[in-house]
C-alpha cells in the first residue's frame, strides 16, 4: 500500500470517529463500519447512484439508511451558469446529512455538475471558445480543489449536432488533465448508445482512454415527454449497449446507469420511483409486453427484442412501464458479463424491493 493510500485511510477513520464522537457524545466506534473503512478500495467505483433535489428527504433518508452499499455517491450539488463559463451552487449543496453519513462510512462523495439539458447551445458555445473552455474549466478545477470533493461528475447532455462529438472530446483532454494536476478525478455522463453515432457528443472509444469513469445513461429509451410510452430501459437495447462499450477494449471504464423511475405520458413528474410504481402497479402486474415489436423508435439493426418489461395499466394515466428487481437483474448481469465496473442509478430513494442486494450479487464490496 503507498504512503497516499494509508493516509487517505487515516483520514476516512478520522472522519468516522469525528462523526462518532460529535453524534453521540464520546467516541464508540462500530468495529464492522472501522473494518469497511481500513479495507476499502478508495479507487473502487462499483455501486453508486445520483442524489437529486427533487427526492427530497426521500433520497437523502434512502441513502443514509444504505451507505454500505454505496462506494460514491452523486450529489447534484451544482449547475452550470447561462453564460456557459461560471458554475453555481444549488440550494442543496453540501448538505451535512449526506456529508456525515458519507464520512461515516466511507463512502467518497463525488458531486454533479449539471448543464441545462434544454439549451445545450450554451455548452457548445463554452467549448467552442478557447478562451472559455479555459475559464469554465479552472472554475472546476478550483470547486473540487477547495471543497475536497474526490471528483466531480459532468452531467452535459443533449449534444447532437454535427461537430459536438470533437469538442467534448477535446473539452474532457483538457479537463481530465487539469483535475489530475490536482490531484482529483473526473467522470462523465453519456448517452446510452448501441452503436457510434456522428450527432452526439459520446465517443465512448476516445472518452475511455481520457476520463476516470464514464456513466452511460441506459434509459429514457421511452422518456414520458415523447408520443407515446413504453419501457424506459429496454434490456435488449440494454445489451446492445453493452456491445459497443465492451468493443472499446475498456469496459472497466464504464458505469451502467439504470433508472429507478417508471414513467407514462402525463403521469406526475412524469417520472415516479420504481417503489411506488411497483406499488401502484399492484400485486398481479404484467411482465412481458409486445410493444417493442411494433414500436416506431425500435428501427435499427438488430431489432431490439421484447423481454421482461414489467408494465400496468393506471385508471387515470393510461399504461405504464417500469422496472422491478428482476428486469434490473437482466441489465445488471449484462454489465458484469460484458465487463463494465459497476452500476449507477438515478436517483436514489424509492428503490424496487431487492435492489441493494441483487447489484452486491453481481458486483460484491
Amino acid at each position: 500500500m503507498t504512503t497516499a493510500a494509508i493516509l487517505q485511510k487515516l483520514a476516512a477513520v478520522r472522519s468516522y470517529l469525528t462523526a462518532a464522537s460529535s453524534s453521540l457524545g464520546q467516541a464508540i466506534v462500530s468495529i464492522d463500519d472501522l473494518a469497511k473503512l481500513l479495507s476499502a478500495d478508495l479507487t473502487k467505483h462499483a455501486r453508486c447512484g445520483a442524489l437529486h433535489a427533487a427526492n427530497g428527504q426521500t433520497g437523502i433518508q434512502a441513502f443514509v439508511a444504505n451507505t454500505s452499499y454505496y462506494d460514491c455517491v452523486h450529489p447534484v450539488w451544482y449547475a452550470v451558469n447561462t453564460d456557459g463559463v461560471g458554475v453555481r451552487a444549488l440550494a442543496s449543496e453540501a448538505d451535512p446529512t449526506v456529508l456525515t453519513a458519507a464520512k461515516g462510512a466511507g463512502v467518497r462523495v463525488w458531486p454533479t455538475v449539471a448543464a441545462d439539458p434544454g439549451v445545450p447551445a450554451i455548452v457548445r458555445a463554452m467549448m467552442s471558445d478557447a478562451a472559455k473552455r479555459a475559464a469554465h474549466i479552472a472554475l472546476l478545477v478550483k470547486l473540487v480543489a477547495a471543497k475536497d470533493y474526490v471528483g466531480l461528475d459532468l452531467d452535459y447532455e443533449h449534444l447532437s449536432q454535427l461537430g459536438d462529438k470533437a469538442l467534448f472530446t477535446a473539452f474532457a483532454y483538457e479537463a481530465t488533465a487539469a483535475f489530475h494536476a490536482v490531484g482529483k478525478k473526473l467522470s462523465v455522463c453519456v448517452q446510452g448508445l448501441s452503436h457510434p453515432v456522428a450527432e452526439n457528443w459520446a465517443d465512448y472509444l476516445a472518452l475511455a482512454g481520457i476520463v476516470d469513469a464514464i456513466h452511460v445513461m441506459a434509459y429514457d429509451y421511452h422518456p414520458g415527454w415523447q408520443n407515446h410510452a413504453g419501457p424506459v430501459s429496454p434490456t435488449g437495447w440494454v445489451d446492445q449497449i453493452g456491445a459497443h462499450i465492451a468493443s472499446t477494449g475498456h469496459p472497466e471504464k464504464f458505469i451502467l446507469g439504470l433508472p429507478n423511475y417508471g414513467c407514462t405520458i402525463g403521469w406526475p413528474g412524469p417520472q415516479t420511483a420504481l417503489a411506488d410504481c411497483v406499488t401502484a402497479a399492484g400485486a398481479n402486474y404484467a411482465v412481458i409486453s409486445s410493444h417493442m415489436a411494433s414500436c416506431s423508435y425500435n428501427d435499427g439493426t438488430p431489432k431490439i427484442l421484447d423481454t421482461r418489461e414489467p408494465n400496468a395499466h393506471h385508471v387515470t394515466y393510461g399504461d405504464f412501464y417500469f422496472d422491478d428487481a428482476l428486469s434490473l437483474e437482466e441489465k445488471v448481469k449484462i454489465a458484469r458479463d460484458r465487463g463494465l465496473a459497476g452500476i449507477y442509478h438515478w436517483t436514489i430513494g424509492g428503490e424496487p424491493p431487492g435492489f441493494f442486494d441483487m447489484v452486491r450479487r453481481y458486483y460484491p464490496a
